[in-house]
């Protein structure tokens, strides 16, 4: 595994994390194998830096520690958007991405917006209302605390161009490199931070405490990796 697809397997994994905690999502916490390649991934780019959040997550994911699916359930709700929604392929950023793609890798970043299928919905559908969570903000629970919008399917668009730079060569994987510093520096590091650190402060289960930090960690990570500049002070 080379380390673009290493971020590629990050970037959906912490997309799959946040979802709504379903029967489907249960099984996938308790199979384990997540973990396995969720390591390996974070081994890949740097095994120092990402052991303390990988350790964090994996105890709080043990039997020991797990939360029921009751108390999973309310927290989500608590914490995040009901609404179901995806990614608009006519939307502004989703073109400036599709345009500079080659033809061929055009409709593998497309399939992001097809989130919203009928049946995706109604698998997740917990007593008749959608459960599907894809746009997560943040609910104002303290004063003086301002919601945070973060769409997590943003997540699966990196997944996406970081998978395609995995298998291009030469001038096609500096062009893939170029797209998601773009993507990265406009639409995740803007909103992310925030985000991360309000599930951080306001979740009451270290579960989603320890994903926020996880996703906090990674996009820093990710800035440093894919040469984000540092905003100059000019005060």
């Amino acid at each position: 595994m080379n380390r673009s697809l290493a971020r590629s397997n990050i970037y959906r994994m912490l997309s799959r994390l946040f979802h709504y905690p379903d029967k489907k999502f249960r099984s996938f916490l308790r199979d384990g194998q997540w973990q396995k390649e969720l390591w390996e991934s974070l081994n890949i780019l740097d095994e120092k830096y990402f052991a303390g959040c990988f350790e964090d997550l994996t105890s709080n994911c043990s039997a020991e520690k797990m939360a029921s699916p009751q108390e999973m359930a309310i927290e989500h709700e608590r914490l995040f958007s009901d609404s179901l929604s995806t990614i608009d392929n006519g939307s502004g950023y989703m073109q400036d991405i599709l345009s500079v793609l080659p033809e061929k890798m055009r409709s593998s970043v497309r399939s992001v917006g097809d989130f919203g299928k009928k049946g995706e919905a109604a698998e997740n559908s917990v007593s008749g209302r959608t459960k599907v969570k894809t746009r997560c903000h943040v609910q104002k629970v303290k004063p003086n605390i301002q919601k945070a919008e973060f769409n997590v399917k943003k997540f699966e668009v990196m997944a996406v161009l970081a998978e395609l730079e995995s298998k291009a060569v030469c001038g096609e994987k500096i062009r893939l490199e170029e797209v998601q510093l773009d993507f990265l520096s406009k639409f995740i590091v803007p909103s992310v931070s925030i985000f991360c650190e309000e599930v951080i402060e306001n979740s009451t289960l270290d579960f989603y405490r320890t994903i926020g930090f996880l996703a906090r960690e990674f996009v820093k990570f990710e800035e440093n990796y894919l040469g984000i500049p540092e905003e100059k002070d000019t005060s």
